[in-house]
């Protein structure tokens, strides 16, 4: 296990059996920060990463070099970054090609990317939607995705609801896929489900997650998904980035998305959270700003969440995106703003590829 020191505004934190709230060892989860490798570089902006898996095990990092506004047109400026050594060593790809968060490897081996934005096209909307059949290497992208959903009211540069926190692929091959933005006459974020029954060609609004006129911050957004078994979805959910006054909350399903509990708390804050399963069954959630945690479901199904362990400490964007990439082994990207490296006064923007370590140190009393 590697210990690292502070470096100007970059603190890099390893934490033996500690957190920011629990001791990780004695919860019965231990996280550590095995490596910590450099995705890419720039001295110009290099921020909001995202980190998706191939059927191969080849990891894709995509990450923005655009301004943090609504840029429907800036398809162009994002960096694509393959790594096929399970994020030892990343190689820039020459891409054009909408990124986005919401990304899945379907089971056929096909990776499928939804773009974060959707268009207005006379009275509907439509969305770009990029393949790759080749593990990352290659790209094709599919415009003028249909995307049927009413009553969104139309954001800057006639922008609609945005695809935000992940793809699932349920057992009959439906997809499922969160979306964030606004109906006509909300006052906050809302959270919805929509699905494609033809492999991502065309998408079709389900239901809202969750929308509460009376939450905190934003209200509800930058939604992350994940499967919990059979007909079962997690999601958790953004309100803002102060701690103790705009909590992350998480809903579920227990019909494929048609219904959803009622949001709680789970953390005091959480912009852009992320989730990934190890094999032994901790479902891991990312979180932060200010700094990067991240923190440990042992039921598998983020009903009791243990192990708040400290990634990051430092200037960040705190968006995060993270990928199983062994048995217990969780990749988790991250990125650092205007870190100077010893002895270079110049300050340079990250993104980093953070390997975690997570192992049970005791058995959870479900036995799982």
């Amino acid at each position: 296990m590697k210990t690292w020191m502070l470096m100007a505004s970059l603190a890099l934190v390893v934490p033996v059996a500690g957190g920011a709230d629990l001791a990780a060892a004695d919860a019965g989860i231990e996280v550590t920060i095995e490596s910590r490798v450099v995705v890419r570089k720039s001295e110009k902006r290099n921020w909001f990463p995202n980190v998706h898996r191939m059927a191969n095990g080849n990891l894709l990092v995509t990450c923005q070099t655009a301004a943090d506004e609504t840029n429907p047109e800036g398809a162009e400026l994002a960096r694509h970054l393959l790594s096929l050594d399970n994020g030892r060593t990343w190689r820039e790809l020459n891409v054009n090609a909408p990124s986005g968060a919401s990304a899945i490897t379907l089971r056929d081996g096909t990776f499928l990317r939804l773009w974060f934005y959707t268009l207005r096209a006379g009275h509907k909307w439509q969305t770009k939607v990029v393949r790759s059949l080749d593990n990352g290497l290659t790209y094709a992208t599919e415009d003028s995705v249909p995307v049927s959903i009413e009553a969104v009211q139309e954001a800057a540069k006639q922008t609609g609801m945005a695809f935000d926190g992940g793809i699932v692929e349920m057992d009959d091959g439906e997809l499922l896929a969160t979306m964030y933005g606004y109906f006509q006459g909300d006052k906050k974020y809302r959270c919805v489900l929509v699905r494609s029954r033809d492999r991502g060609h065309s998408w079709r609004y389900v239901a809202t997650i969750a929308y509460d006129a009376t939450a905190p911050g934003e209200g509800l957004c930058e939604p992350a998904m994940i499967r919990t078994g059979g007909a079962g979805l997690l999601v958790a959910m953004r309100t803002g980035s102060m701690p103790g006054k705009t909590p992350m909350y998480s809903t579920r399903s227990a019909d494929a998305g048609l219904t959803w509990s009622k949001p709680i708390p789970i953390a005091d804050r959480g912009v852009e959270p992320d989730f990934a399963r190890t094999e032994d069954n901790v479902l891991v959630c990312s979180y932060g700003r200010p700094n990067v945690y991240v923190m440990c479901s042992p039921d598998g199904e983020g009903r009791r969440w243990i192990a708040n362990t400290p990634v990051y400490l430092g200037s960040s964007t705190c968006y995060t995106a993270m990928a199983a990439i062994g048995k217990d082994r969780i990749l988790l990207v991250h990125d650092a703003l205007g870190h100077k490296e010893p002895g270079d006064g110049r300050p340079y923007n990250y993104v980093f590829a953070v390997t975690l370590k997570v192992r049970r140190t005791t058995l959870p009393l479900d036995g799982t």
